[in-house]
């Protein structure tokens, strides 16, 4: 079991990452689009270390603002349901 004082020890040095956490989750309440919004991308690709090329970024993104309204959705499925199907680039 995690005591007080572990939990309290611990805080400084998470800071930073629950201060990014904090705003990627408030933008992404009060962008209209976070499928056109590059800010929130750059937010969320620096914060989740997303490393993928762009035509699948676009689609992962166009699914997270499709599902955006959905609170049943898991996180998991749509992506890999929806972009599993789109046809592979041969860049």
């Amino acid at each position: 079991m995690i005591t007080k004082m572990e939990i309290l020890d611990a805080l400084p040095r998470i800071e930073t990452g629950l201060q990014q956490y904090s705003e990627i989750q408030k933008m992404f309440k009060e962008v209209e689009d976070v499928s056109q919004d590059r800010e929130f991308q750059r937010a969320f690709n620096r914060f989740y270390r997303v490393r993928i090329k762009k035509d699948h970024q676009e689609a992962f993104f166009g699914i997270m603002q499709a599902e955006k309204n959905n609170k049943n959705v898991l996180f998991k499925n749509p992506f890999l349901h929806r972009v599993a199907k789109k046809p592979h680039s041969t860049r």
